[in-house]
């Protein structure tokens, strides 16, 4: 499995219990498997979690482990638009939230899962954002719906605004000059 880029995610915060006494230690109490790493592509689109929990695999017998393998919690591919391919989604366990673009779905939507950018909806079936583009009188030559400059597999939609190249973080409508480069974390 490819990439580009691993992230932490905790399921819920470890627990930190502080002994009184004499030095005043503390120590720290850690369950393996709380915590996820996502395996997202070069646009941020994650693509598998899985958790830090290891697990040993006895191929020979021998009550030992031989080799260990990663707990895969999930799994799943995408259209170019951001669609997950039907039959091609593994979940073990709990969801995850996050996937397309890195973004947060809302399943309150039903199976549809649509994604707040933040100024605009986003539904990844259709390819399209729920409402007008508040850039569309700039941008003429897109349609206001569009998404991700209709360019999903080189450029990501950060805020349903304006689009960036994943390679630089530069804004498209200046290729790349603008001085005021904004960080792209995918």
């Amino acid at each position: 499995m490819y990439s580009s880029k691993v992230n932490s995610a905790r399921d819920e915060a470890l627990a930190f219990r502080t002994l009184m006494g004499v030095a005043q230690s503390s120590y720290q109490q850690l369950e393996l498997g709380r915590r996820r790493y996502e395996l997202s592509n070069h646009l941020g689109n994650v693509l598998a979690t899985v958790s830090d929990k290891s697990l040993g695999q006895d191929s020979s017998q021998t009550g030992q482990a031989d080799y260990y393998l990663a707990q895969v919690s999930s799994a799943s591919l995408y259209y170019p638009f951001g669609w997950e391919m039907p039959g091609r989604k593994f979940v073990s366990g709990e969801g995850y939230r996050f996937g397309f673009n890195g973004k947060e779905d809302d399943r309150d939507w039903g199976t549809q899962n649509i994604q707040d950018y933040g100024f605009r909806l986003y539904n990844p079936s259709i390819g399209k954002f729920l409402s007008v583009d508040p850039l569309s009188p700039d941008y003429p030559w897109y349609t206001p719906y569009q998404f991700a400059g209709n360019m999903p597999i080189s450029a990501i939609d950060l805020d349903g605004l304006e689009i960036f190249f994943a390679a630089d973080g530069s804004r498209i409508d200046k290729w790349g000059t603008n001085p005021e480069i904004r960080v792209v974390k995918v």
